[in-house]
């Protein structure tokens, strides 16, 4: 037997592929005779819901699909299923129009080819996720073997435990949906009893002007973006909220998958002692400054560094598994984030799923997200060449979905001429104020405050190292 190549392949070889041109076969057969199920006998949802059988459990190829099929059975309050018409105009709604036909045949090949017995359901789960095991460990030990040549054997098996144990928890039964339901006529003592309740239970970031634009603070469910060129102040600001929000008591994740954590952890420490950052990374300090960085040591937040990207699906997983649950999430940045779904050429339809993601687990988790996003190039251009110029939603790079799904969006600019001045403009706020406004930044300390007078002003500015 040869290849494309005209080379011989030893039989060991040509055995091992057949084996698995085989096993990949029988995995989609399985894959379709679930969906089959799902398409024509609701009941078979509800018990795919119940056993925590996810989305990304299936080969991309099917994932748009069953997505679809529980929207459609959860919206319906658990009676329809997703015909073909309804899965076309859902379609059509996300964007999607040169996959069409090839997602609606998908659709057509699971509903027609296969007339499976409902009681084979927990058989064909059971082979679910032994299909899922063999996708994903191969896919890891693919990356192992690219990752020796690049980082050698230690950091490669690091990273490969890692992402073993990422794609194992996955397989963690847990309910895929959780409904909220609220008779209305039967809610009135519960609503009055949430508007007595003080306001100081509300999350703010103790900077006037952002929350004066968010009268409920960072409340569960609620997705705050904000928007930058690169360098100016993202993350800065992002970690002086967290030193805020954890020193009112309440509980902080951050995700941080763009930097180190020491780069991360060396910033809040330059904020709480004003020593320069520059200082810190190059580890040019005195017995006195480190006995100095101990008393101010940051214990009151949690830091998650990832080896390898992430999804939503994995931060859910962290969520099951801690025993405190976070009050806010912040993720450094969206970007950062690995899709669910892989979208040929349609970045924008991974950023808004990404999105609805956070938002969904911040409600059923009860924690409020806070991430970032660029700006686009031209909007850049435009704001240098215009002082005045206003960024919109249309100026985020990526898509137009952070202007649908975030509750708030905030675009900084650094002042190239005062270089203690951080303009913000409010692009979005869902109840609050609109209007721009002013914070000001000492660069070397990574401080951040509503007024210049905050500021430990001795040296900042002269610096610009993000």
């Amino acid at each position: 037997m040869k290849n494309d190549n005209n080379k011989i392949i030893p039989k060991k070889e040509r055995i091992s592929c057949t084996d698995q041109r085989k096993s990949a076969e029988q995995h989609t057969k399985v894959e379709e005779q679930i969906i089959s199920l799902m398409l024509k006998h609701p009941e078979t949802i509800r018990e795919m819901i119940d056993e925590g059988v996810r989305t990304e459990s299936f080969d991309p190829t099917y994932q748009p699909l069953v997505g679809a099929i529980y929207q459609e059975f959860v919206s319906s309050g658990h009676q329809r299923k997703l015909t073909r018409e309804t899965y076309k105009q859902l379609l059509l709604g996300l964007g999607v129009k040169g996959d069409l036909q090839l997602d609606l045949s998908v659709w057509e090949k699971c509903y027609i080819s296969h007339n499976v017995d409902v009681n084979e359901l927990g058989q064909l789960m059971r082979q679910l996720r032994e299909s899922y095991c063999a996708r994903q460990i191969s896919c890891c030990l693919g990356d192992f073997s690219k990752d020796i040549k690049q980082k050698g054997y230690e950091k490669a098996a690091r990273k490969l435990n890692h992402s073993i144990h990422q794609a194992m928890t996955l397989l963690d039964h847990s309910p895929v949906t959780q409904d909220e339901d609220i008779r209305v006529g039967e809610y009135k003592t519960a609503f009055l009893d949430w508007l007595k309740t003080p306001s100081t239970s509300i999350i703010r970031s103790n900077f006037k002007e952002i929350d004066d634009r968010m009268p409920g603070g960072f409340a569960p469910g609620t997705l705050t973006i904000l928007v930058a060129p690169p360098g100016n102040h993202k993350t800065n600001l992002m970690t002086n909220i967290t030193r805020n929000v954890s020193r009112a008591g309440h509980e902080v994740w951050f995700y941080n998958l763009e930097d180190s954590g020491n780069h991360i952890i060396a910033r809040i420490v330059s904020r709480e002692t004003g020593m320069p950052i520059h200082r810190i990374m190059g580890k040019q300090l005195s017995p006195q400054e480190l006995g100095q960085i101990e008393k101010v040591w940051p214990s009151d937040m949690r830091l998650l560094s990832p080896y390898a990207a992430i999804t939503t699906r994995q931060i859910e997983h962290d969520l099951q598994r801690a025993d405190v649950k976070p009050n806010v999430v912040i993720v450094d940045y969206q970007n950062c984030l690995a899709p669910l779904t892989q979208r040929a050429q349609r970045n924008d339809l991974e950023i808004g799923e990404t999105l609805k993601e956070l938002r969904r687990l911040g409600r059923r988790y009860g924690f409020a997200v806070i991430t970032a996003a660029q700006l686009g190039r031209d909007a850049i251009k435009r704001c240098r060449k215009e002082s005045n110029a206003s960024p919109d939603t249309a100026d985020i790079l990526g898509s137009q979905q952070y202007g649908a799904d975030a509750d708030c969006i905030f675009a900084l600019k650094w002042d190239e001429e005062d270089r203690h001045k951080l303009k913000v403009w409010t692009i979005k706020a869902r109840y609050g104020s609109r209007a721009p406004f002013e914070m000001y930044v000492n660069a070397e300390t990574c401080l951040i405050a509503d007024n210049e007078a905050a500021l430990l002003t001795e040296g900042a500015g002269t610096d610009d190292i993000w």
